[in-house]
């Protein structure tokens, strides 16, 4: 049995519960003042047309691109052991009109903008005790700790918005991470939802304290790739010897991940079709300060009336996301991610990448979380509903998930 099949079976009961974090309603037991959230955070912005992330072959060149664009060539990074090749988009040029310039050269795989993520949906009680806990039961975890309670040294990285090393369910099982907005190791997560993550995946376990963690020996990595509000950036990145000025803070928190010998990525962020959409197509949302070629941009997207099934993959498809999961399977890598909770029909990236393990969110009566058929009727109730689509792998636990 190979190395990754084995890291894959021994921690797979816990697995199944840490994906179906993304797409919840959560209990979480940490004070916040996050409440209930629907939909992207504010400031959230789902495009950065400044930059353009490209997969190539080996015959493209920063050189190449210099030469299709007109673009200088101290603006583009790349493509090293990735083959991506970023490129910093001058104010006065357009980027559908870059893009097309460089798709159309052979040997480009893939272009898109830098795509901005954002973290899945929470909700805050504080009820704090195992029997709230459904989904243990539901996995027959309590049948399964006395054949094993994990390793400690398996690592899994929370890729999120930091880890609270402090909490009492989690002192001592957080180890050293990475800051991808700062390039430290200050993880502090100040949203609070990557350490209810962190919780369900490996809180301390028969301590009288809190919950119990799925895995109780694994270690976290807290790795932040979205900031304090629960959103993606990009950041300045050196991987082997390239550094990318502009780059996905997901993108680099999964290779920076994968470099640190963590077993297990988990990922429980993502972006919504609708959302995007409502985005492009509300000008109001737009920020204040775009510039004259990025409004062009949002023009000429609004302009072609999509639907939510016109919508071209590359405003969803970060090739540096992409290149950056490809890597880290390669190194054998567990990935997983959350299919999303927007009730699409389409499983949101990274989870959709093959290279992931794409999960959606399950109720206890076994059914893939729907909205409410009365959801219009009575506000108060959760009207989320998972994702799901032919990208989709599998469901687990993720309603009322207590952290």
């Amino acid at each position: 049995m190979s190395r990754r099949l084995k890291i894959f079976v021994s921690i797979i009961g816990f697995i199944f519960i840490l994906l179906a974090v993304g797409g919840l309603w959560v209990y979480y037991n940490i004070n916040s003042n996050q409440g209930r959230v629907n939909g992207p955070p504010p400031g959230w912005k789902p495009f950065n047309f400044r930059v353009l992330q490209v997969q190539v072959d080996n015959n493209i060149t920063p050189e190449v691109v210099a030469n299709a664009t007109g673009i200088s060539i101290d603006q583009i990074d790349g493509p090293g052991v990735l083959g991506l090749i970023t490129v910093k988009i001058p104010a006065n040029k357009n980027f559908l009109e870059i893009r097309k310039k460089i798709f159309n050269l052979k040997g480009v795989r893939s272009a898109t903008p830098a795509i901005n993520s954002y973290a899945f949906k929470i909700r805050v009680p504080d009820d704090p005790y195992l029997d709230k806990q459904w989904a243990i039961k539901k996995i027959s975890a309590e049948q399964a700790w006395p054949l094993s309670i994990g390793k400690a040294d398996i690592k899994i990285a929370i890729l999120d918005t930091g880890v609270n090393g402090n909490h009492p369910d989690l002192k001592g099982k957080v180890e050293q991470g990475y800051n991808t907005f700062t390039g430290t190791s200050n993880t502090n997560d100040i949203h609070n939802h990557g350490t209810l993550v962190a919780g369900v995946a490996a809180a301390f376990t028969d301590n009288s304290v809190g919950m119990a963690g799925i895995d109780w020996d694994a270690k976290i990595i807290p790795v932040k790739v979205l900031n304090d509000k629960g959103i993606s950036g990009t950041t300045n990145f050196n991987f082997k010897g390239t550094t990318y000025r502009q780059i996905s803070t997901v993108a680099a928190g999964i290779l920076w991940a994968a470099e640190h010998n963590v077993a297990v990525i988990n990922m429980s962020l993502g972006k919504s079709r609708k959302a995007a959409l409502e985005y492009i197509n509300d000008p109001s949302k737009w920020p204040k300060d775009l510039s004259d070629q990025d409004r062009q941009v949002y023009e000429k997207l609004k302009s072609e009336n999509l639907s939510l099934d016109d919508l071209p993959d590359f405003l969803f498809q970060d090739a540096a996301k992409k290149a950056a999961v490809e890597w880290a399977y390669k190194k054998g890598v567990v990935i997983v991610g959350a299919s999303g909770n927007a009730n699409e029909k389409w499983v949101s990236y990274p989870a959709a990448y093959p290279q992931v393990i794409s999960v959606g969110a399950s109720t206890p009566d076994d059914e893939r979380k729907k909205p409410p058929p009365w959801k219009d009727w009575l506000p108060f109730l959760d009207k989320w509903g998972s994702n799901y689509g032919k990208k989709l792998d599998v469901l687990a636990p993720g309603s009322n998930i207590f952290s």
